[in-house]
């Protein structure tokens, strides 16, 4: 199943349920669950207004109101939704317990919660090929449950089963590219391509999954 789809899965969204996305990008989630969204109220925001703006073009004719705001400062009243969405947002935020406190504000009582994130292990065989290893995210499987009940009584990790094989190495090599300045990419090129040869394809492991917290 697609990441998207698995993630609407879990959101219980029925009809008359007030939701807010914080970090909402393109709209990704709502996109491509068009055809499953029921009469639910649905907010979305992110800071950037040309993402917002993106945004709004590739959710054209579902009921999304789209807003220009920081996940920590989004103005709602107390009380305001019955599920907020955070997919892939709180490790860019500095200081993601603010961010959480200002969600628990905004979250009715019996509200959810629902983070996606990666795990420390995303992508690890690709980045173990940079000199230069990524950051650790602030934010993660493996030490979100410990930020989130700052702010709520429950929080249940689930993890998305998934897992990469390639079989070309042009398109990792320009993954890493992508937010990598790479000092030998031919040599990455020629490791990756001699063991598709060996194996038959490059595993790569995909560590993502969500926490629903209420």
């Amino acid at each position: 199943m697609p990441w998207h789809e698995w993630v609407f899965d879990h959101i219980s969204l029925r009809d008359g349920t007030r939701v807010l996305e914080v970090g909402a990008g393109m709209g990704d989630l709502w996109a491509r669950n068009r055809d499953r969204i029921p009469a639910a109220t649905i907010e979305a925001t992110d800071q950037p207004a040309g993402m917002v703006k993106a945004g709004r073009c590739a959710t054209e004719g579902l009921p999304i109101t789209w807003t220009v705001s920081a996940a920590a400062e989004t103005g709602f009243d107390d009380q305001s939704f019955d599920l907020v969405i955070a997919n892939h947002m709180l490790y860019h935020v500095p200081g993601a317990a603010k961010t959480t406190a200002e969600i628990r504000r905004m979250l009715k009582p019996g509200g959810v919660l629902v983070a996606a994130t990666n795990g420390v292990r995303h992508m690890a065989e690709l980045n173990g090929l940079l000199t230069k290893r990524p950051r650790p995210l602030p934010f993660t499987l493996e030490n979100g449950s410990e930020m989130l009940v700052t702010s709520f009584s429950a929080v249940e990790r689930r993890d998305f089963q998934d897992s990469l094989h390639v079989t070309d190495a042009d398109p990792a090599v320009a993954y890493l590219e992508s937010y990598n300045e790479l000092r030998d990419p031919e040599s990455i090129r020629a490791h990756v391509q001699d063991v598709i040869g060996k194996n038959g394809f490059f595993h790569v492991t995909k560590a993502v999954g969500l926490f629903l917290a209420s």
